[in-house]
């Protein structure tokens, strides 16, 4: 009874050995192929940290640009408003002309000898020559204040087209931030596989346990 015993016990310690092994293995390979795919991920670390610094790179060159397309849309403001303001200003001028123009145009069709504007008195050819003249300005200020709505015009379309080149650089280093974060942590874990994968795991003494 007391061989039987041993023998079965020194059976089911065996028994007990060989499974240990097995799992011992098993646990080896698959360290082995979590260190190996560490070891691919490492080989990426170079690309990742061009393309870092690249990106950086970037953003490095958008922000000079970005700061005098800044400056530019705000020269092209502060123009914009000064052409507005003259605007207003010369229309202003015209209707008043307008206006003077048809009042003596309209005294001078009512046929009368004398004309009297601000308690002075005035004859036709007075008259006429005061119209001939208040014409002429009329028509020079329409002509100086035609082209300046078409500067003021030319001036709104770069001031819009400057305004957009911002809006695109700024979107653009937007774009550039969120991909240089997205990066460095890519390169932070292939950093950590690659520290992970330095070092020498050796299982050679679990098949001899």
């Amino acid at each position: 009874m007391i061989r039987k015993a041993v023998k079965w016990t020194f059976l089911g310690a065996v028994a007990v050995a060989a499974a240990v092994l097995v799992s011992r293995g098993a646990i080896g390979s698959y360290v082995r192929m979590a260190f190996d795919e560490a070891r691919h991920e490492a080989k990426n670390l170079v690309p990742l940290e061009w393309e870092l610094k690249r990106a950086n790179q970037m953003i490095a060159r958008l922000e000079p640009e970005i700061e005098r397309n800044v400056e530019r849309v705000v020269r092209e403001q502060i123009e914009v408003a000064k052409l507005r303001r003259q605007l207003e200003k010369n229309d202003k001028q015209l209707a008043q002309c307008k206006r003077e123009v048809l009042r003596l145009r309209d005294d001078l069709a009512s046929g009368s000898a004398h004309y009297v504007y601000a308690g002075r008195s005035f004859t036709e050819e007075q008259v006429r020559a005061d119209l001939a003249n208040r014409f002429d300005h009329f028509k020079d200020l329409e002509a100086v204040t035609e082209k300046l709505r078409k500067i003021l015009s030319i001036r709104e379309t770069k001031l819009q087209a400057a305004k957009q080149r911002v809006d695109a650089m700024r979107m653009a280093k937007r774009k550039l931030e969120v991909e240089i974060e997205h990066l460095a942590a890519r390169l932070e874990m292939v950093q950590v596989a690659q520290t992970t994968s330095d070092f020498h795991f050796d299982d050679s003494q679990l098949s001899q346990t």
